[in-house]
């Protein structure tokens, strides 16, 4: 409407181009104006829930979207609805892997979909990838192949870590940087080779004792290294590869 003269720059506006019309601009003026860029973010067939949320959000607390909101909204398709999918499996609410204010901005779904690239792409630094594989398996074909080995991976990590024995849940396994490491490992593990239940005892042994020594001021190398590995630039393709590596020679005694 300004653009077509509508109507002038009147009050509220208390400017130098007060009471001008658009077409009374100067030329640099008008060309700042049309350069003006607004961010939109489009959301296709939100629920009421949703709604509700972005209005409370935007409107009431200013709380910004991040970027798995944004991402959502931005590669609807295969890929994030497999992550949200997943990301209501029970294992995660009894391994306590996710606080529930990551749950409440979408932060599970974020590291799920860590953890499906790990299928479909293999282990990569930091979470910038992200974007890119959205957009990319917006369509999945192999969906149904991608769940279930997902699961299967699951099943292995809680056999390892039977409840009745050894709950994730107290151990620094329920930890990001751990889990995706672990997550890694046996996915790479179960190519070639199966889980041996009646090999557990000793890899569980070895955990037991990673939750107790691992740590910056160990005075087991090998342990001090790995906590280093998770404190600095833990997410870095170099760190994650060796935290994966480092379970691996752990795994390998239980996998035949």
């Amino acid at each position: 409407m300004f653009l077509n003269d509508e109507f002038s720059l009147d009050a509220p506006y208390d400017g130098p181009y007060r009471g001008l019309f658009y077409s009374q601009l100067d030329d640099e003026v008008k060309i700042g104006f049309l350069r003006y860029k607004i961010d939109i973010n489009e959301i296709l067939n939100p629920t009421d829930e949703e709604i509700r949320d972005l209005y409370s959000r935007v409107n009431k607390y200013t709380v910004q979207l991040n970027k798995q909101e944004l991402r959502k909204a931005d590669f609807p398709g295969d890929f994030i609805k497999l992550a949200e999918k997943i990301s209501e499996n029970e294992f995660f609410e009894s391994a306590k892997i996710f606080t529930p204010l990551q749950r409440r901005r979408m932060l599970d779904v974020e590291f799920v979909e860590e953890l499906l690239t790990i299928i479909v792409e293999g282990v990569k630094d930091k979470r910038d990838y992200l974007d890119m594989v959205c957009e990319k398996y917006i369509t999945l074909d192999n969906k149904s192949d991608v769940l279930e080995s997902f699961e299967e991976i699951l099943k292995d990590i809680i056999t390892i870590f039977d409840p009745t024995i050894l709950p994730i849940s107290r151990t620094r396994f329920r930890q990001r940087s751990d889990f995706y490491s672990l997550f890694a490992s046996i996915y790479e593990l179960r190519k070639t080779q199966l889980l041996h239940t009646e090999l557990l005892s000793p890899v569980r042994d070895k955990f037991l004792e990673m939750n107790t020594l691992v740590g910056p001021q160990s005075e087991n190398e090998d342990y001090r290294e790995y906590a280093t590995r998770c404190l600095s630039d833990a997410n870095s393709i170099g760190n994650r590869k060796w935290r994966m590596d480092f379970i691996t020679k752990i795994l390998n005694e239980c996998y035949e």
